[in-house]
């Protein structure tokens, strides 16, 4: 969906077919999105949240221009995008700012530090000393390239080096398995940049060829995740093999698209985002900030681009080098029980389910037992709470645990623990 969204959104040759399968594509995503939350990493949010935007912006466009005769589609994307730049710089920003903390700059449980040797272990190129140097500056080397390259994009004058930085960093990420989050952002990233009003048949041509090889090494991507599920022993490194493919395929793409005119000379046109003429253009960018900084107010900790960033919030202590802990406004992080075990009557468990040996919200446990006996699942629980231990079964419902809301439940989701220390292990 992201890469066809991308398609859509950078060309301004746009007609009323390929207006309305935008629109398709904005309703499914937009329905997906709701019916998952608020089980829903980073990039699906972000997916979610543009999406839910564009939607919104779109209804307003189609009622405004129901009776016109022609109907200006580039008019409504030069609209978008100033919302669409904004919003990207922010999750740069946000993700840079969570890593601003004590474990994330400690060598010995640092997510860059973990995520950089893998990453290392798959190059024989680099020497040993390189290897520990380049592990070193992991930590710096990324919150630098989130925060700076946030506020690069945003003025004209580093925007080029700042696209291109960004651009090289999600290559690298998908050889990590994220490419997920590196089609999104790559697709909004495009959102900097302006094609020419009129484009010629041999540049839609090669604009098409470009974006067609990019969604099949998407579908190949979608077909090796797929085996790798049902065969875990299919692939030797399923991650790699997925990146390698995100790789030739955006950078065939943008390639094509950088030297789209037959000019001899790249064609490489900023986009004059910095038009804001209307106030609900900036209601994606002030949600995406809101929901960014939601660990710091106490609520959730999952899917709101903290993941891998090493943030500690929880048991009324943080981390964080600048944000501190009295600004919590809400309890839920606060109440932690540990989980010694867990009895089943049949296997009910998923990712977001209590785990035994790790602490988890008071929340997130009455979430699971509410779950359990919808599902008529008969169930037995031990746990530590304030160093007591308590049995919960299918049979009584503690009175210190307070059932969630419907609200709630789509709103927020707590990360499990592995302790309640101020350090942080890496931890999605």
């Amino acid at each position: 969906m992201a890469i066809l969204s991308l398609c859509l959104l950078v060309c301004s040759f746009l007609d009323r077919k390929k207006f309305a399968t935008f629109l398709c594509v904005l309703v499914c995503a937009v329905f997906y999105g709701f019916y998952k939350a608020p089980f829903l990493v980073n990039h699906a949010f972000l997916y979610f949240f543009t999406s839910l935007f564009l939607l919104w912006q779109c209804s307003i466009f189609v009622l405004k221009n129901r009776n016109a005769s022609k109907i200006e589609f580039e008019s409504f994307f030069l609209f978008v995008k100033p919302s669409l730049c904004l919003a990207l710089a922010g999750v740069y920003f946000i993700a840079g700012f969570h890593k601003l903390n004590a474990s994330f700059f400690d060598v010995r449980q640092s997510c860059a530090v973990i995520f950089t040797k893998d990453l290392l272990g798959s190059v024989s190129l680099a020497s040993f000393s390189q290897k520990e140097l380049t592990m070193l500056i992991a930590p710096y080397l990324i919150v630098g390239i989130e925060i700076l390259g946030a506020f690069f994009l945003l003025l004209r004058s580093t925007r080029k080096i700042a696209l291109i930085m960004v651009f090289v960093f999600h290559l690298m990420l998908s050889l990590l398995s994220f490419v997920d989050f590196s089609m999104v952002c790559l697709a909004l990233l495009f959102c900097f940049y302006s094609l020419p009003r009129k484009l010629e048949a041999i540049e839609v041509h090669r604009l098409n060829v470009g974006l067609g090889v990019l969604s099949a090494a998407c579908i190949l991507i979608s077909i090796v995740g797929y085996v790798h599920r049902e065969n875990r022993y299919f692939f030797t490194n399923h991650s790699l093999l997925q990146g390698s493919l995100f790789v030739l395929g955006a950078l065939f793409f943008v390639i094509t698209f950088v030297f789209l005119s037959t000019r001899t000379r790249p064609q490489f046109v900023l986009s004059s985002w910095t038009h804001f003429k209307k106030k609900s253009q900036y209601a994606l960018p002030s949600f995406i900030l809101l929901w960014g900084t939601m660990n710091y107010f106490g609520l959730r900790t999952v899917g709101n681009f903290s993941m891998f960033s090493n943030l500690r919030t929880e048991v009324g202590a943080s981390n964080h080098f600048l944000v501190p802990v009295e600004v919590q406004l809400f309890d839920y992080q606060k109440n932690l029980v540990f989980i010694k075990d867990i009895e089943l009557e049949k296997n009910a468990l998923d990712w977001h389910s209590p785990r035994v040996e790790t602490y988890l919200t008071e929340f997130e446990l009455a979430r699971a037992i509410q779950e359990w006996t919808r599902q008529e699942i008969a169930y037995s629980i031990e746990v530590d709470r304030l160093g007591k231990i308590v049995s919960i079964d299918s049979n009584n419902w503690p009175t210190w645990l307070k059932p969630p809301s419907y609200l709630e439940k789509k709103i927020l989701q707590f990360r499990f623990v592995s302790d309640q220390g101020s350090q942080a292990s890496c931890s999605w």
